[in-house]
């Protein structure tokens, strides 16, 4: 059972994205989990990058990336952050108190569950660190 690192009020892992992540994480031990779209870019668009790091069972952060930019100069950066255990969340650059994501990492998950579901993200890679 997966749970949040020094879990704030409110936080919680819904059930559809626990049963993804803990589907790929067989036993304890720090894993970083990379879900990309291959077709992804700048141009184009499409399903955004995550990255999920857990340690021990727990939900270290999760990261979705994004493109800033265009062209030869676009650059994939952090679009939304949740860092558990810095205790903070990020959007567009600008870190906040974690309390201030707590509607958008309910309404995030499900939207990740429905883009897995969907098969929207080839390339899922699991790295144990």
């Amino acid at each position: 059972m997966l749970e949040i690192v020094n879990c704030p009020a409110g936080y919680t892992i819904n059930k559809d994205f626990e049963a993804i992540l803990g589907g790929l994480v067989k036993e304890n031990g720090d894993y970083i989990i990379s879900f990309k779209s291959l077709d992804y870019s700048a141009e184009a668009g499409g399903y955004r990058p995550v990255e999920v790091m857990i340690r021990d069972s727990q939900v270290i952060y999760v990261t979705d990336f994004t493109y800033v930019g265009s062209g030869p100069y676009a650059e994939l950066v952090k679009g939304m952050d949740w860092d558990f255990a810095a205790g903070e969340v990020g959007q567009g650059g600008m870190y906040y108190d974690l309390e201030e994501g707590l509607e958008l990492w309910g309404l995030y998950q499900s939207n990740f569950v429905d883009y897995f579901r969907a098969g929207k993200f080839n390339d899922v890679t699991v790295n144990l660190l």
